[in-house]
């Protein structure tokens, strides 16, 4: 009789956990903030190189300046798959010249989650064995650059994670960008990969394998979760 006591006092304190956290959420005071979010790479519907800052988003309860809440699926600029997803159609929402001046007066910050972007093989044909065939969407723009001085110039924040000035930005975007914001690009991209043997990760694109294959006798002895550096242009990983 005690054992049951135990396990039903167990369970409520497990099912009031939840409720707790929910009621705490809700009384919390909402922090209004305008973030744009830009993210050119979404090969799928998980959005999983924005997902992060938009988890942070909700579970701090920032909120647009309308009061609602931000939406990983809607909220953010660059590439958006059109359920479903099997159909291959998408939407591109980009910053548009004559809006620069109205974006950087409106919006406190920008996050550039990355502009790597997406290539007509890893989309329509789901796989770059033969190559990445030609962009789609992706790498930063002049007008990425001239919003990105506009914020910069008005002394607000700008947080830019993967593949910022990497290619495929072209060389005079890139420049302007560096000498702008005071940094250089090496040339080399690092990325963590949770599983490094090609036949099991979704997340090692092909490309990069036969790079490292080329200048290594066909091999690829990597497996488990590891960190891939790429030079690309010099064809080195």
């Amino acid at each position: 009789m005690k054992t049951v006591k135990t396990i039903v006092i167990i369970l409520l304190i497990l099912c009031l956990i939840p409720i707790a956290s929910w009621l705490i959420w809700n009384i919390k005071q909402s922090k209004p903030i305008n973030i744009l979010v830009l993210n050119k790479t979404v090969l799928g519907l998980e959005r999983k190189e924005h997902r992060a800052i938009f988890w942070l988003l909700l579970n701090e309860k920032f909120v647009k300046d309308n009061n609602k809440v931000y939406r990983m699926e809607k909220d953010y600029y660059g590439f958006h798959p059109v359920k479903p997803l099997k159909s291959r159609k998408y939407e591109v929402r980009r910053i548009k010249l004559e809006e620069i001046n109205e974006l950087v007066e409106s919006y406190d910050m920008a996050y550039y989650s990355d502009t790597y972007g997406v290539f007509f093989n890893e989309w329509f044909r789901r796989q770059s064995g033969q190559g990445k065939g030609t962009l789609i969407e992706g790498g930063l723009n002049n007008n990425d650059y001239l919003f990105i001085k506009g914020l910069h110039d008005n002394g607000k924040l700008l947080v830019a994670e993967y593949n910022f000035i990497a290619p495929p930005t072209i060389q005079l975007v890139r420049k302007k960008a560096e000498d702008l914001l005071g940094i250089k690009w090496t040339n080399w991209t690092g990325r963590y990969v949770n599983e490094l043997d090609p036949a099991r990760s979704k997340d090692l694109p092909d490309w990069i394998v036969g790079i490292y294959k080329k200048r290594n006798d066909g091999e690829w002895p990597y497996t488990g979760p590891g960190i891939v550096m790429v030079n690309e242009p010099a064809q080195q990983v």
